[in-house]
């Protein structure tokens, strides 16, 4: 119970990293152009390409978390709901 918990709570850590990762990365790299390179650029695809490959990967891990995660939960009754003889 408490693996297939603390792999559930890394899977929603990583899932949201990787959003913030790829939003808020893509963001920062734009800011980093200076504002005569910046008005000159008809569109920014290319620009913090590297936040959103990183904020793949973390959700990668964030669903392998969350798969063991579920194969990890326990199914059926407990050892200590069982009444005792």
């Amino acid at each position: 119970m408490r693996l297939s918990r603390a792999l559930s709570i890394a899977a929603v850590c990583l899932l949201v990293t990787a959003v913030l990762a790829s939003l808020l990365g893509v963001r920062y790299e734009i800011s980093q152009l200076p504002i005569e390179q910046r008005n000159q650029m008809d569109d920014f695809d290319w620009i913090g390409m590297q936040w959103i490959f990183r904020g793949m990967v973390l959700a990668a891990l964030g669903l392998l978390c969350g798969l063991f995660g579920f194969a990890f939960y326990p199914r059926g009754p407990r050892s200590s709901d069982r009444p005792a003889s």
